[in-house]
Parts: C-alpha cells; structure tokens; sequence
C-alpha cells in the first residue's frame, strides 16, 4: 500500500495502471500485434509450443505498450489469444513459458539482438528525461506521464524490462530537476535586499496581528468603495517588489502550482521551507495577486456606474410613475380644449369667449403652467438623475484615475486625453475646467448634458462621461489596462499569428474554401429538406413568415410513477457515510487527492477524515458540525485535510476518476453510451460578504452564485463549476465539453436558452460536438440562407449569410480554436470578451455568422425531427434530476453557502 522513495504510485494504482495499458479492443489488437512472415519465421524456429507462444508475446509486447512486466499472469487471456491463433496454437500453451526463468531472459537478449530493441539504461533514461521536461512543464500527472514516457521509449526503440517502479524514478527525478531549474529562474537574480523584502511580509505585525503575508491573502468583501481603498493599500505595498517581471518565463502549470501553494500556506509554514521554493511561491503569488487585485478595482468600478445608471433608472421610472396621473389629467383638460376650439371654428364663434365662459382663463393659464412642469426635455433620461451621485463617485474616482493606467487599442486616443485633463485637476486641486478640453470622445447620449445651452462644459457631467466611457471602452476592448489580467489587449490571449503560422498541429491548417463548400453544401441540403416537408410535416407548420412547433405525444407510458415508486421501495436504504466508503472501497477514487506541497495520497488511517470532510462540504453542514458529530476526529484534522487535500485539481481528478468508473460498468449503457450530455445552473444565496457573490431577482433580490455543472447521458455530474450569478451561461457551455478530463466522447450537447449563443453554435461545431439547445420562443429565430432562397420559403429566412466576413477572419478564427485547445485561454473568457465586445469588432462578427451557419442546420433539423426534440428534453431532464438531487444532498445550511471565496 505505501510508496518508497522515488515511486509515485501505490499499489493498487499501479495494478490499475498496468491493467489499463494491457486492455485492448479488438481493433487495437489487429493494430498493435499481427505477426509478419518475418516474425512467424523466426517465432517457428523455437520448439516448443509454450516457448513459441510466450517469444511472440514478448515481441508484441516490446513493440506495444514497450513494456515486459517481471509478472507475464497480469497479460489479459484476450492478448494471449489474438496471438495463439495466428501461431495455431492454444493460449493454455503459455502457462508452461514462465516454468523456466532463464529461457525468459535468453528470449529478451535474442528480441534485442534481432529486432533492434534497447533496453532502458543509465544512457537512454538521460535522454528520456530530457524528452519528457515539456510534458513535466505542461502539468500532466503521473499516470500521463506513464503513458508518455512509454511512448517515448518505443519512438526511440527503448523496451522497459525493468519494474514499473523504474519508470516512476525516471518521472520523479525530471520532475525534481524541472523543480529545481523553475526555482532558479524565479530567484537567480534576487539581491539579498529583495529576499529581506520577501521574507519580512512573513514576519508577525504588532498593529495587524497577523502577517503582511496573511494580510494580502485576506478576502476583499463587497464591490464597495471602502473595498477599493483596500484594493489601493494592498497595491501599494506590492509595489516594494518591484523586481518581479510582469511576465514569468515559467510553465504555466508551475504558476498555477506555486498559486495554490501561496494560497494554501500560511506564513509560518512558509519560513520552513528551502529559501529558493519560499521566495518562489511568493514571487508567483504576489505576481498573481497585484493582476487579480488590478481586475478587482476596476470591476468595482464597473459595478458602481452600473449601479449609477440603475439608481437613476429607478428614480426616472418612479418620477414616470408619479406623474402618470397627472398627465392623463393635463391630457384631457386639452382635449377639452381642443373640442371647444374646434366647435368655436366650426359655430364662427368667438373661441377666447367661450374658453372663458366653459373653463375660465385664470385656469387654462394655471394649467399651462402645471403643463409646463411636467414638459421634459426630448432627450430626457436617466442621466438628468445622475447629479447626486457625482459625491459619491468622487469618494474614489481620483485614486482610480490615479493609480490605474489605461492603454488606447482602438480609436481612444481622445478619452485618453480627457483621462489626462482629470488627473492633472486632481493632482492640482483645481475646480475650473481648462480651455479646449477633448469632448470629441462624447457619446451623443452624454453631450447635451456635458456642453450646455451657453457652449459652457458642466465639469460634474464631463468628469462623469468620462467615467462612464472608461466603464464602456474596457468592455468594448478598445482600451486595455496596466497589469491586468482579465482587460488586456486581446490579442494577448490568442497564440501569435507568427506562432502560429509554424505550428505543427495540422488539425488548425484548414482551408477556408473547403470548409465553407461542405457547410454550404449541408446547409443547402437542410434548406431543401424544408421546402420539400414542411408543407406535410406533422411536427412544424408555417404561417406568417414564422415556423411553428406542433406538440410532441409523450413518449413516457402511463402509470409509470407506480412503478418508479415500486422500485424506490426496493432499494435498500444506507447512510452516506457508508454508502462513500463501499464507494471508495470500489473505486479507489481517494487516491486522486494528493497533498499539495509533496504529493502524497492520504495515508490508510486518515481516510475516515479525507471521507468526513467531503461529506461535510458536499452537504454544506460544514467542518464544525461535522467535527461534533464524527467520533475521534477534531475540527483541526478536518480543516487540514480540505485545506491540503482538496484542490480544485485533485477534485476534478477525482470527479474524473468516478465518472470513468461508472462509465464502464455495463449497468450504465442501460441510460446511456456517453455521448451526449447537458448543461444548466443552479442559482444558490451566499448571505456572507463576498466579492463574487451578486443581487438577483431570481433569489428575491438577495445576493447568490450559480453552480454551473454538466451531467452526462449516463447520470454522471462530470463537470462543475461556479460563475456569477449575472454571468451568461453560454460562455461557459465550452468549458464544460473541454475540460472535464474524463473518458467520455461527448459528440451532442443539450443546454436551454441561458446556454445559447451563435458564437457557442460555432466553436461547438468547430470542436467536433453538436450544439442542441432547447431554445425558448424559437419561433421567432431568423433563419439564413447560403446562396440562392426559393420564394416558397423565402418569408421564413431573414438574409443571406456574410461569407466575406468570415474568410478575413477565418484565421483568426483558427487560432482562437487553437489557444482555447491548448489551454492558452479558456473558451467562457474568449467568449464573455467577444460577447462584451461592440458590434463592429470583426472577429465576434465573423465568429458570429459562422455560428449562424450551423444554427440554420440545427433548427431546420429540429422543426422536422421528432426524435431530436425529444432527446434534447430527455437530456435536459436528466440534468434537472441531478440539480434536484444535488439540492437534496446540498442539504445543509438551509441550502446556502457561506464561503466568502470559491472556485470560479
């Protein structure tokens, strides 16, 4: 059960391990192991059956994996079978081989000597380390790096015959070495001034009782102004180091590693550790920390012109409302008006008379002047509301104009001015606007109010449309900012054209006239389909330019809720603590959570505690409860394990491990292949201040997130995650299908009307993966046609797709796929950056209309196939009976959480 020094797995890992790479299916067999004339020649020179028999295993397996284990028991009969029947012999023939130890390794010298194999040597491992440094680089765990190294052995012709254990000390020493290099080129250039600076952030403060280092690491809790100041102050400290480079020249997997371990290490921990991985973790920890602290301030401040316009909405609507009344009144007094005029005309009366005599002058002069109270401007807006919020604003505008730079990217240059005038009135106290002052970045919405009737600038409206229009252009991504992580220049988060210009992935060198030939040939086809079935279809109609839905017959017997219940009072009833160790005892899905800091699994006796505080958060009751309430196990115990253990990689890995486990049990096909699958959210309040949490009205108004998860065919949840309550789902739906590391082949994908987008319509087809969202009012969707329409179903199409604007930006379009692929970006920020962007930004066009493209097909698809329907909504339901368990099981705290920070 335990490791020695250098080995990376345990037992049971490692049998699970050698089992997966000696299982094979059929067509892997005939790949990996048909015999040549060559090798039948020589195999039939040996004499015995048993003899011929194990030499051609042996060959097969030099060849595939590139591995002979000490143990020949563990080679799957299946193997041993494919192989005797091309020798005519039986598979029972192979028991006898291993009876004589010597004739075994005679063989291994002869596979050497005559097919050119090496075995693995102190020579060929130096080598293998080197090849296997971008993998260590690039995050891949032991048992992909297993697989790598085993397949750089038979690139290079190398057989391990030795124990598998001499693979994991390979693994371990380059991990070391990549360790030791990433630390050196992190600290090499450090002063003994800087590493003063580092080491005293770990020192305990007598005003703050904690440390420098805790300090930083405490939470920011609301989007307030008090927060911002905070958010100054702890930039202010970290511009002490001004050494760390704002670009790290480490893999990206060690950045996220030495992230995790700041977050997780408190600062008397850190002192224990060697000074080049201390000063390491916290160089890559303050480096991430001033990006995200950056991305905090200037979503506060997005925050607050969002609540300015909202405030001032509220207060327009509420006057509206007010002086409803009153302008009906006003509105029928001047009908009466205008009826008496018109019948003084009509009569060649005297029209000042009779006003007089049936109203009376004093009071039509009294309501002209309550008419003219209620009279408001043409371009009366929320922004006449906006003048008392302009104290409040102030309260932390200067500091963010002040310690915030903004870069121009596209068409800018004026506000960068404007932002230029601010800040020198600032700094110098000044109240008076300056002469020719840039007011050419105005929106037309801000101008009437900033230059008024006299050609006068209003200072409070001018320094609010700038404020407004910083808010407007971050989002527009037509201005990046300093240091950020989340608003910079967008093309930071794509490969580079030059990179990718030389890649070697050929997947992503697709020619743009051969794609678009075969989509418009499907799209054709689709369009042709409609025209010839719709007329008769028992599953759409037509009418008015709309294309109707027909409602489906329920495809769910009768009676079933009987039977359900029926079967509900046959299973047996258990705990879920035992119910999670039977589960464990199955799948050993626990060896998944490794200690951060020296990635080690749990040892045996503390498993009851790894399993208790998985309960504890899964439930949501909460390590103190938890601790109460579990015999010999302390609140100190728990907190450790979920503060080492359980990292979000460790549980997706382990997520993964229990996905793959259910997945190929044959109970499973009863619901389902595993290929398809759904997404939706499921909204939760956080009553506690958190800087993530949002106000919603589908909570009542209060504060919440959303718990984003994935459920497979099979009802396996295999992807989670949690977004802001007001962040699109859609942007999110890629992420589910790429990032979930199991062995599922989700080729279709159901997700409502949150979860639908034209641009998720494109990559989704892109990836390989059919979009099916169940779409809310798809009645009225625009249809979009290639080429030519026929006027019989012309009413139903909206226009001709813009070829020309996908082909300028099909490359770019390539390279998105490509980074997003890679792990360069993730798919929910390319698409929340693209979705934010203004409509004239080429590539969301472009990725836009491609999008539109395969939506036309799907619809089309949809309105004619019933079957597609209704496995849409069978997904879908399925995943709503996982959210509705996931509530069930969530069950403490009244269904709340009360974490301040969480996994995003």
């Amino acid at each position: 059960m335990y490791k020695r020094s250098g080995e990376l797995l345990n037992k049971f890992q490692r049998e699970e391990f050698l089992n997966s790479i000696f299982s094979m299916n059929t067509y892997e067999l005939g790949a990996f192991y048909m015999l040549s004339k060559k090798d039948l020649k020589i195999i039939s020179s040996k004499r015995r059956n048993s003899n011929q028999l194990g030499f051609a295993v042996q060959l097969c397996l030099c060849r595939y994996p590139g591995f002979l284990p000490d143990n020949l028991s563990i080679i799957p009969i299946s193997l041993i079978t494919f192989i005797s029947k091309q020798l005519g012999l039986m598979h029972e023939d192979f028991k006898n081989y291993s009876l004589r130890e010597a004739t075994l390794y005679e063989h291994r010298a002869e596979l050497q000597e005559k097919f050119g194999f090496q075995v693995l040597n102190k020579k060929n491992e130096s080598k293998l380390q080197v090849l296997l440094v971008p993998f260590i680089e690039r995050g891949y765990q032991t048992t992909e790096l297993l697989i790598k190294l085993l397949e750089l052995c038979r690139i290079e012709g190398i057989v391990v015959t030795t124990t598998l254990s001499n693979l994991e000390h390979i693994i371990s020493k380059t991990r070391q070495k990549v360790e030791i290099n990433i630390q050196n080129i992190l600290t090499q250039n450090l002063t003994s001034e800087q590493k003063d600076l580092l080491d005293n952030t770990l020192k305990m403060t007598k005003d703050k009782y904690l440390s420098d280092f805790g300090w930083l690491k405490k939470n920011i809790g609301k989007t307030s102004v008090s927060s911002f100041h905070e958010i100054l102050k702890k930039l202010h400290y970290l511009e002490k180091f001004y050494f760390i480079p704002e670009d790290l020249d480490i893999p990206i997997a060690k950045v996220k590693e030495f992230i995790n371990l700041g977050t997780t290490y408190e600062a008397s921990s850190l002192k224990k550790l060697s000074e080049n991985k201390r000063f390491s973790i916290l160089i890559v920890f303050f480096h991430k920390l001033r990006k995200t602290l950056i991305d905090m301030g200037i979503q506060i401040h997005m925050y607050q012109m969002k609540q300015v316009k909202k405030k001032s909405q509220r207060k327009l609507e509420s006057l509206q409302k007010n002086e409803v009344k009153s302008f009906n009144q006003k509105v029928i007094k001047f009908i009466e008006i205008g009826e008496i005029l018109i019948e003084a005309k009509k009569e060649k009366l005297n029209p000042y008379k009779i006003l007089e005599q049936k109203i009376g002058w004093d009071k039509i002069l009294l309501e002209i002047e309550d008419a003219k109270k209620l009279a408001k401007p043409q371009n009366f807006s929320y922004l006449n509301f906006i003048d008392n919020r302009y104290n409040y604003l102030r309260n932390y505008s200067p500091d963010f104009l002040k310690h915030f730079e903004f870069i121009p990217i596209k068409s800018s240059l004026e506000l960068m001015k404007a932002i230029d005038v601010l800040r020198l009135m600032n700094n110098s106290k000044s109240r008076k606007l300056p002469v020719n002052i840039p007011i050419n970045f105005l929106p037309k919405k801000w101008k009437d109010y900033v230059i008024k009737k006299d050609e006068k600038i209003c200072k409070r409206h001018y320094e609010m449309a700038i404020l407004d229009e910083i808010n407007n252009e971050i989002k527009a991504g037509n201005i990046a900012v300093r240091g950020s992580e989340q608003y910079q220049n967008f093309e930071n988060y794509l490969i580079s054209k030059e990179e990718f210009k030389i890649t070697d992935y050929t997947n992503y060198q697709l020619n743009f006239k051969t794609y678009i030939k075969e989509r418009k040939e499907k799209l054709q086809s689709q369009i042709e389909l409609l025209k010839i079935k719709l007329p008769t279809s028992k599953t759409a109609y037509g009418i008015n330019g709309k294309i109707y839905l027909r409602k489906l017959s329920s495809e769910i017997p009768n009676n079933t809720d009987e039977f359900i219940n029926d079967i509900f009072k046959k299973i047996p009833q258990i705990k879920l603590t035992n119910m999670l160790l039977e589960v464990s005892k199955w799948t050993n899905f626990t060896n998944e959570f490794r200690h951060l800091s020296n990635g080690k699994i749990i040892n045996e006796s503390e498993l009851p505690i790894l399993l208790s505080t998985l309960l504890a958060l899964g439930t949501n009751i909460g390590l103190s409860k938890m601790a109460d309430h579990t015999y010999n196990t302390s609140y100190h115990q728990l907190a450790y394990v979920s503060q080492w253990y359980l990292q979000e990689d460790s549980l997706r890995r382990a997520i993964a491990h229990l996905v793959n486990f259910q997945h190929h049990r044959s109970l499973a096909s009863y619901w389902g292949d595993g290929t398809t699958s759904s997404s939706d959210g499921m909204r939760m309040k956080v009553p506690v201040s958190s800087f993530h949490a949002k106000y919603s009205e589908h909570l009542g108004f209060e504060k919440g997130v959303t718990v984003y998860r994935a459920v497979a065919d099979q009802f396996q949840s295999y992807y989670t995650k949690i977004i802001n309550i007001d962040s699109r789902e859609a942007v999110h739906v890629l992420d589910t299908l790429l990032s979930h590391h199991t062995e599922l082949d989700i080729k279709e994908h159901y997700t409502d009307t949150h979860g639908y987008t034209d641009q998720v319509f494109a990559l989704c087809h892109m990836f390989g993966i059919k979009f099916a969202p169940r779409i809310k009012g798809i009645s009225d969707l625009r249809l979009f046609y290639a080429d030519k329409i026929d006027s019989c179903i012309k009413e139903y199409f909206h226009r001709k797709i813009n070829f020309n604007i996908i082909e300028r930006n099909f490359e770019d379009i390539l390279r998105l796929i490509f980074s997003i692929h890679e792990g360069i970006t993730s798919s929910s920020f390319i698409l929340s950056k693209l979705g934010s962007y203004a409509r004239k930004n080429s590539l969301a066009q472009a990725l836009r209309e491609l999008g539109r493209i395969e939506k036309t097909i799907y619809l089309i698809e949809y309105f004619l196939d019933a079957d597609l329907r209704h496995r849409v909504q069978k997904g879908l339901n399925k995943g709503e009976s996982v959210n509705a368990l996931s509530r069930k099981l969530n069950f403490g705290q009244q269904n709340e959480y009360y974490e301040a920070s969480y996994i995003g």
